[in-house]
């Protein structure tokens, strides 16, 4: 939901609305494939308008971002073990993603 919400996707809204909506075991897939699309059409318009994308600071991050979707992964799996935990830790989140943010405009 972060990095969703830095690429301007509103994830931590889609996040809310889908929980209701999908299995919480695919909340997770269903958002990377969200913001697979939505990246996809940024990088595209980047690329468009002759901005340098930075595909090489990029491939240098791929490790880093595989390392992170394994921890990810591991504690998505354990939430999903609690119910109640994991609608707390979206939450919780979900509102420090959005103070951080309302923090760096004032």
């Amino acid at each position: 939901g972060y990095f969703a919400g830095t690429s301007l996707s509103g994830a931590p809204l889609i996040a809310a609305i889908y929980i209701k909506k999908i299995q919480r075991n695919s909340l997770r897939d269903t958002l990377f494939v969200l913001w697979f699309v939505l990246v996809s059409i940024k990088l595209a318009t980047l690329i468009w308008f002759d901005i340098d994308p930075q595909l090489g600071t990029a491939l240098l991050l791929v490790p880093v971002t595989g390392i992170g979707h394994v921890i990810g992964m591991k504690a998505h799996d354990y939430l999903l073990e609690n119910d109640r935990l994991f609608k707390r830790a979206l939450g919780l989140a979900m509102i420090a993603i959005a103070t951080i943010g309302i923090m760096r405009v004032l």
